[in-house]
């Protein structure tokens, strides 16, 4: 069994590397924002990046880290996932801002179920984005990967031409992932947990921010100004973690 790490271990969070320079990959940012919350993790290297995202699943055997949150693994520790990650840190470091908090712990599985259900059309639009902000060494690994998932030859193939009458079928698909997040939110005000941020709250700005990064400006304008703005409200509320 190993032990308990210490407040103060290191901890290193390897991230997607791309020509944006900063994270913008959902599931690592929803750990990186998690981590941010915490102010004692003086010794932490969150968003150290790897240069090609087919090179993911060997790199770890070369690092020699006490501890390693490797893209959504907690090697040490064989946890796996963004939310088994966040339990892990809030029951680790029980001092730090808690984003699951005592007696939500089976509410944010069912959030993640339900959630994770609502992306397909979501993808359709910022995987194929994506790709252009890839590095060129990891351009075919992640077409051929994430072609796949949208059931096409080429990312290229998915993405809708914009003002055809796919594009705004799909559009409308889009954003009726956010009608119904909108109707979640409005339950409690501000956050999912009133006017507590938790894990709910950075798992659904994680992919706006994903959005934001890859899709160009009139798309995020149009999406900003959904829900009385409550997506550029809570976009604001993240900047100081980013």
């Amino acid at each position: 069994m190993n032990p308990t790490p210490a407040i103060n271990m290191a901890i290193v969070l390897y991230d997607i590397a791309s020509t944006l320079g900063t994270t913008f990959s959902p599931n690592i940012a929803k750990t990186r924002d998690r981590a941010a919350l915490q102010e004692n993790w003086s010794q932490a290297d969150f968003g150290r990046p790897l240069h090609a995202a087919g090179h993911l699943r060997s790199s770890h055997r070369q690092a020699s880290f006490r501890s390693l949150i490797f893209a959504e693994r907690i090697i040490d520790t064989a946890i796996a996932g963004s939310l088994e990650i966040a339990f892990y840190l809030d029951s680790t470091y029980p001092d730090s801002v808690q984003l699951i908090p005592p007696g939500t712990e089976a509410l944010h599985y069912a959030f993640t179920d339900a959630f994770q259900a609502l992306l397909a059309p979501l993808e359709t639009y910022a995987l194929p984005a994506t790709l252009k902000i890839i590095n060129s060494t990891s351009q075919e690994y992640f077409d051929r990967t994430r072609s796949r998932r949208l059931r096409v030859e080429r990312l290229a193939d998915a993405f809708p031409v914009a003002g055809s009458d796919s594009d705004v079928a799909a559009w409308k698909q889009f954003k009726g992932i956010f009608d119904h997040i909108d109707g979640w939110f409005a339950k409690s005000g501000l956050y999912f947990g009133g006017e507590k941020l938790c894990y709910a709250d950075i798992t659904v700005a994680s992919y706006l921010r994903w959005i934001r990064l890859v899709l160009d400006r009139n798309r995020w304008e149009d999406i900003s100004d959904w829900h009385g703005g409550r997506w550029r409200r809570l976009m604001v509320e993240m900047e100081q973690y980013e």
